[in-house]
């Protein structure tokens, strides 16, 4: 690709500094949880608790960004997680592959679930 132009403000305005763009905001988690799928993937080998735990931990992120095709496959693995013991290869590879490639725009105005984290436990459980 080549290069763009990237133009950066700087500012004393403490107010205006911390304010987040709701639709980057939104980005960032969606990062977030592809880095939760491919965790949770790697710790069903040898913690299947801990997977679980960082699975439903995505898919909470899924449920708040309105990613509903997300929400439903991460469900599924969680279920497999807890049936068989560990995610077949064939849910790892859908899970992995749509952490990566569904994005959603996240704005004003999107219902956003009730019983899920909020942004700052989302930036907390990630670390960012």
């Amino acid at each position: 690709m080549p290069p763009i132009d990237v133009t950066v403000e700087y500012t004393t305005d403490e107010a205006l500094a911390s304010s987040v763009d709701p639709e980057v905001m939104g980005y960032v988690q969606q990062r977030n949880v592809d880095s939760l799928v491919r965790q949770a993937t790697q710790q069903a080998e040898t913690n299947p608790e801990q997977a679980g735990k960082t699975l439903r931990i995505a898919r909470s992120m899924t449920q708040r960004l309105g990613n509903r095709g997300m929400t439903v496959a991460l469900g599924q693995a969680e279920d497999e997680l807890r049936s068989r013991g560990t995610i077949a290869i064939g849910t790892r590879k859908t899970i992995k592959l749509g952490a990566r490639t569904q994005t959603m725009k996240v704005g004003p105005g999107d219902d956003v679930p009730q019983n899920v984290p909020s942004q700052d436990e989302i930036r907390r459980l990630t670390g960012a």
